[in-house]
């Protein structure tokens, strides 16, 4: 470890060992990865939960954007906070708020699910923010390696999430899967409260904050409009991988568990191809690469339309419920499981 990391780690790390260094890492990429498996451990194991409350598409669009729309909405109000109370109270505030927020679905009427689901993004937004820039700071040296680690790990949260989502549900319930959300962050927020302490940051007078008319004038920017316009469909299929894939499947018969293992192995190919697009995208010309993309990505989604499954979804449509089966009338037929 440099002196200047050590430095960073304050004097609480005066001599910090090679253990200690990894233990910061990991800890800082398991916040990362609270946000990525809570968002998405709920998002993809939603059907079930519409079906059961009587809820559609519209429904379950609604409760996949509002955890977005928190964590838009609550970003800028984090990084204000970590500048003026310091990063490590605003990681500790925003974990404890996702951990409340799991816990919330178990006190209240599961139809309240999008009050949970805002107070979780809240949270998360706090954690996702001051964790990427806890890494920044305390690895000025090898930052590239530390950034690498991070991502993989909270991206690992995109993989595994849907998967054992639908393995709990199949084995435990609906419910159960935010006493595991809350787990995860309860066990991030333990281990945070090791990491060094901060301290206040002075904001000199030149560092004045971007105003609202400059933040919108970098949208009349020419040359980034085909950025902009590329991220947005990007996220447009992403929201469509994450939240209405599943819809689909569960419509052709798909268990939550089935369900959740297709959309782990199309997050894991999502993640796995990054680095191979940015290799070609070295080596040729970016626009043909992006253009690339987005062309197998319209013709993948074209082709999930033609998707068919041997199983009948009316051989059970309880889905094992996490209470009492909401659904009776349904499950009065011949081919009621509850």
């Amino acid at each position: 470890m440099t002196c200047a990391l050590a430095k960073e780690f304050g004097s609480c790390l005066a001599a910090p060992d090679r253990l200690m260094r990894y233990g910061v890492w990991f800890i800082l990429a398991l916040c990362g990865f609270v946000t990525s498996f809570g968002a998405h451990i709920v998002a993809t194991n939603l059907p079930p939960y519409a079906q059961a409350i009587g809820a559609g598409a519209f429904v379950i669009g609604l409760l996949i954007a509002v955890y977005d729309f928190a964590e838009l909405f609550a970003k800028p109000l984090a990084g204000f906070i970590a500048d003026r109370r310091g990063m490590k109270l605003t990681l500790l505030a925003g974990l404890s708020m996702f951990v409340a927020g799991s816990l919330l679905f178990l006190a209240i009427n599961p139809r309240l699910l999008l009050v949970v689901r805002f107070v979780q993004g809240l949270g998360a937004a706090a954690l996702s923010t001051v964790s990427i820039s806890l890494v920044a700071e305390y690895f000025s040296e090898g930052r590239g390696k530390a950034f690498g680690i991070y991502n993989a790990i909270k991206g690992a949260g995109y993989v595994i999430a849907p998967a054992v989502g639908g393995l709990i549900i199949r084995g435990y319930g609906f419910a159960m899967i935010f006493v595991v959300s809350a787990g995860v962050g309860l066990v991030a927020l333990l281990l945070s409260c090791l990491l060094p302490r901060q301290g206040k940051v002075e904001l000199k007078d030149d560092q004045d904050e971007i105003t609202l008319r400059q933040f919108f004038l970098i949208f009349k920017e020419p040359r980034l409009l085909p950025v902009y316009g590329v991220i947005v469909i990007n996220m447009f299929m992403v929201g469509i991988l994450f939240g209405f894939l599943p819809v689909y499947l569960y419509g052709k018969g798909y268990t939550p568990l089935e369900s959740g293992s297709v959309v782990s192995v199309a997050t894991f190919s999502y993640l796995l191809v990054q680095p191979l697009a940015g290799h070609i995208a070295d080596k040729m010309d970016i626009r043909k690469t992006v253009f690339a993309g987005l062309l197998l990505a319209a013709l993948a989604i074209i082709v999930v339309t033609f998707a068919s499954h041997s199983t009948d979804r009316d051989r059970c449509c309880c889905r094992n419920w996490h209470r009492d089966c909401l659904d009776k009338q349904r499950c009065a037929g011949e081919h009621a499981c509850c």
